[in-house]
């Protein structure tokens, strides 16, 4: 049972511990946007968020090791397989939430972190610190979300947006 719950709760979406507390200090809506303090917070988050991902990495990737093939019963061969494919989806959503990681932090150090990608308008302190990684303001992710919607909806019709 402890096994399972391990496995479930260790690569869910990244909720830091650590949010800066020691110093006490979170972004507030009263000052310039961006400035220098909350750049510091929102990178120590990620750093955090970072280790905490290597961390359940580690962990993944040793259990891997562990995990025993070659059962002569089918039902304990098939369990084995699903554990192997459940901990390889684990390591795939670390990786890739570790790619998202390196990506917020290399927009803090190019200056652009905290800004939509589509329109450059600011993405807000709430959304940021709930998600880091994020790359769009609720606004930009919102056309982006009906605009596929439509475009699936229309070429499942067999119309063209090219058109």
């Amino acid at each position: 049972m402890i096994d399972k719950i391990v496995k479930t709760e260790y690569c869910r979406t990244m909720h830091v511990k650590s949010d800066n507390s020691e110093s006490g200090y979170f972004p507030s809506e009263n000052e310039e946007y961006m400035n220098e303090r909350q750049l510091h917070y929102f990178k120590k988050k990620l750093l955090d968020q970072q280790k905490e991902l290597r961390d359940k990495l580690d962990i993944a990737i040793r259990k891997l090791k562990t995990l025993k093939s070659g059962s002569a019963d089918v039902i304990d061969q098939s369990n084995q397989e699903n554990a192997l494919f459940m901990e390889l989806k684990n390591i795939e959503r670390c990786n890739h939430l570790l790619e998202l990681n390196k990506n917020a932090l290399t927009r803090i150090e190019k200056g652009y972190f905290g800004y939509c990608m589509l329109t450059g308008d600011a993405i807000g302190l709430k959304r940021l610190n709930l998600i880091p990684t994020t790359t769009m303001s609720i606004e930009a992710m919102t056309i982006c979300e009906e605009n596929m919607g439509m475009n699936s909806r229309t070429s499942a019709m067999g119309y063209s947006m090219a058109s």
